[in-house]
């Protein structure tokens, strides 16, 4: 009698040629690809809000630790997904070796216990930088400062509960990865995963919903609201990904399904959602690094640029740096008519300004409005 390990995992469909037994397929470059952005991206964003928490705002607080701790869970779900690509997700079962499939659905297992912790650090962080910029205190903005506790609690109930399902879906537990135990007592494990994305694409769109009503009340310039708006709307990303992923989990039910396949792109797709969920943490601080630093990046830029300044003269290149100065002293630099939001209202030097941005985290920030229309009347002071 043949070794079930050795055998595939998966009938093969009709009308469908076999490459069994592989672990390879061209589908799993994609990762590689996910690896390099989920890396690279969300990493220079935390490491510029550290750069701008230690040596602009001279303070740190348990939102720093919250981003790091998250892109620390993130690099670790990273290392398991390239596990489990390496025992054949992204191959079609069929594919597949026995032996192989019940590797992969085991760090597939070792990735969904991960996730919890991650997306509720992700969660808190941003929730807790909102009290910090909008509530500090409760006579501040009552209703800001009870919905992100409430939110908060409700989504560390949730992803306990989460994180237990995952730990102890079968039993025996054994039974999670290795589909020859036939007699075991399990959850339906991929109505739990439904059940995660439509929570979390409902809190996503709470989270991302919560601050709009503040920001447009603050007394600044319609583009700014937009700009901080924008900055908010990038966890729109996330809910994409969620419902990507519901996508990819609608196709594991039934008795044939492709599940190493499938499961390889709903880890894509969760990696993707924890990512945007870093990028929203960390460019709430991008304006505070900015108003410290732009112009001396802007500097920079025009030194760099100015050897291809003669190119203009002739026609067939044309850069233009436009610099204007009012009043309060205010700088800002268009390329081509392209404002960036967050920019330094103020050519004061970096070394002057890092002593004048205690705006963030303190509780003298854009909290109330009234308060806001005497901060922006001085030029020192920027959002």
């Amino acid at each position: 009698m043949p070794d079930p390990l050795q055998l595939p995992a998966l009938g093969t469909p009709p009308g469908v040629v076999s490459l069994f037994p592989t672990t390879r397929s061209d589908e799993q470059a994609w990762y590689y690809v996910c690896v390099t952005l989920c890396t690279v991206v969300p990493g220079s964003l935390v490491l510029l809000r550290l750069y701008t928490k230690l040596r602009i705002v001279r303070k740190v607080d348990v939102t720093d630790g919250l981003a790091v701790s998250s892109f620390l869970f993130l690099i670790a779900l990273l290392v398991c997904g390239g596990l489990c690509i390496s025992e054949g997700a992204g191959v079609h079962q069929w594919n597949l070796p026995m032996h192989n499939y019940i590797g992969v659905l085991y760090w597939l297992n070792v990735v969904e216990i991960i996730y919890a912790p991650t997306i509720f650090s992700v969660k808190t962080a941003i929730l807790l930088q909102y009290l910090r910029l909008f509530a500090p205190r409760k006579a501040v903005n009552p209703f800001m400062w009870y919905s992100a506790r409430i939110i908060i609690i409700v989504t560390a109930i949730y992803y306990t509960i989460s994180t237990l399902i995952s730990i102890f879906l079968c039993s025996p537990r054994e039974a999670i990865w290795n589909p020859l135990i036939t007699d075991a007592r399990c959850l339906d494990n991929e109505k739990s995963i439904l059940i995660t994305c439509i929570f979390n694409i409902v809190s996503d769109m709470t989270i991302l919903i919560l601050p709009a009503r503040v920001v447009w009340k603050l007394q600044i310039p319609t583009r700014k609201k937009v700009g901080i708006v924008l900055l908010f709307s990038i966890g729109l990303f996330a809910c994409i990904a969620n419902a990507m992923i519901i996508f990819y989990v609608s196709r594991l039910g039934g008795a044939n399904a492709d599940v190493s396949y499938n499961t390889a792109w709903q880890g894509l797709w969760l990696f993707a959602e924890i990512s945007f969920g870093i990028i929203v943490t960390c460019t709430l601080l991008l304006p505070k690094f900015l108003e410290a630093k732009g112009a001396k990046l802007r500097g920079i830029f025009s030194s760099l640029t100015r050897p291809f300044a003669s190119f203009g003269s002739g026609g067939s290149f044309s850069f233009n740096m436009r610099s204007s100065k009012d009043k309060a002293g205010s700088c800002e630099a268009t390329v081509d008519s392209v404002v960036m939001v967050g920019s330094a209202e103020s050519e004061t030097s970096s070394t002057n300004r890092d002593r004048d941005i205690e705006m963030y985290p303190s509780s003298e920030g854009v909290h109330d409005p009234g308060e806001y229309a005497s901060k922006a009347a001085d030029p020192s002071n920027g959002f």
